[in-house]
């Protein structure tokens, strides 16, 4: 990496004063120009973004509502599920034990 001299400062500051003034606020109002073009593109996606806000909360709810439901459906479910499993077992060894004995 070339070291700068004290030298090249003067330089440096002569071709910068040398430049003219209408190049600079051209670059500038480039510059402006871009950034409004950001700022506009910008917010066009938040508005994007925006308008699927009541699609997201719809299935939030929904995603809500189906695993209370679950968790309802679970809790009385399964112990009663547990309780039918058990008795069908007992009641289809029993009748499996009761058709054997009747053959």
């Amino acid at each position: 990496m070339p070291h700068l001299t004290i030298s090249c400062f003067p330089q440096s500051t002569s071709l910068i004063s040398n430049t003219d003034d209408t190049f600079l606020a051209q670059s500038l109002e480039s510059v402006l120009q871009n950034l409004n073009k950001l700022n506009r593109a910008l917010e066009e996606v938040i508005a994007v973004g925006n308008e699927f806000s009541p699609v997201e909360a719809l299935w939030s709810h929904f995603e809500n509502v189906m695993a209370t439901r679950g968790e309802e459906e679970g809790g009385e479910g399964g112990g009663e599920g547990e309780k039918g499993d058990g008795e069908e077992t007992v009641h289809g060894a029993e009748g499996e034990d009761e058709e054997r004995s009747g053959k």
